[in-house]
């Protein structure tokens, strides 16, 4: 055949058969240079390492990587470590903060991180070797079970009152007034006060009980009781306000008089203070 009778080829197909015998680009094998991890590894992360590489350095040549670590809760995170593994062919040359050298690793111990808290380590190294360069980081952590408990102080306070002095005919009032000027509950509380030889109630009884119940905090509750002597006299009667962990005591003088007038309308000084239940001193 004629060499011209065989059909010539558009420079469109030579770049067409140019493209397809083009050999491919080598994709590098290394591995990733960015990585982002969570531990423990799952669904319920606490503390996230982010690790920043270059793609590329030169053998010889320092360069910098930073690793990112995150608390990723809402909790508070203790005792937060973090692990470099050094392998052979990398030299570190500094960090930031400071680490300790543990054979091929180092360690770095970044303490406690408040919830979402972000903590950034820069590291300085140098590359020995030309093969392909690996270093992993893990992170351990405490995180504690919290619990809080309210602690509370009640206390008791008693006011014992009565006139300073009577007729021996007239009828005896006496007010206690117990009140709770601490914190939380004052529970089963009562008020005792045993009565002096000469001295009882209007119903004949030598004690006087009250059941105060619970007392709030800043609470007050007063109570009454009404009494006679049997003679004239000066009669005195400590009176006692108790729970279950408080005691206070309150003493007051009553001078019961035969004759037809007061010798004294002062009321006798009120003595009341707050006593532990340890230091109650004896009756």
């Amino acid at each position: 055949r004629d060499l011209h009778s065989f059909p010539t080829r558009r420079s469109s197909d030579l770049k067409k058969v140019k493209a397809k015998t083009a050999k491919p680009k080598k994709t590098p094998t290394c591995g990733p240079s960015v990585v982002s991890r969570g531990y423990p590894y799952g669904t319920s992360e606490v503390i996230e390492l982010s690790k920043a590489m270059p793609d590329e350095v030169t053998l010889n040549s320092q360069f910098k990587y930073s690793i990112k670590v995150t608390n990723v809760t809402d909790m508070v995170v203790n005792d937060v470590v973090v692990t470099e593994n050094i392998p052979d062919g990398l030299k570190v040359e500094s960090a930031s903060p400071a680490a300790t050298k543990d054979g091929k690793k180092i360690i770095w111990k970044l303490g406690t991180f408040e919830p979402k808290e972000s903590k950034r380590i820069m590291v300085a190294a140098t590359a020995l070797s030309s093969d392909c360069i690996k270093t992993c980081a893990t992170a351990a952590y405490k995180l504690a079970a919290c619990a809080n408990i309210n602690v509370v102080e009640p206390k008791l306070e008693l006011v014992k009152k009565a006139p300073a002095e009577v007729l021996l005919c007239d009828p005896i009032r006496v007010t206690f007034v117990v009140s709770n000027p601490g914190t939380g509950l004052a529970e089963d509380v009562k008020i005792v006060d045993t009565l002096p030889a000469g001295l009882k109630t209007v119903d004949g009884k030598s004690k006087i009980v009250f059941d105060v119940g619970t007392l709030s905090a800043g609470q007050s509750r007063q109570f009454s009781a009404t009494l006679r002597a049997d003679k004239a006299g000066r009669y005195a009667s400590r009176a006692t306000a108790i729970s279950c962990h408080w005691r206070t005591w309150a003493k007051l003088r009553v001078s019961i008089s035969s004759r037809g007038m007061y010798r004294d309308r002062k009321s006798t000084r009120l003595n009341s203070s707050h006593i532990p239940l340890s230091r109650m001193p004896s009756s």
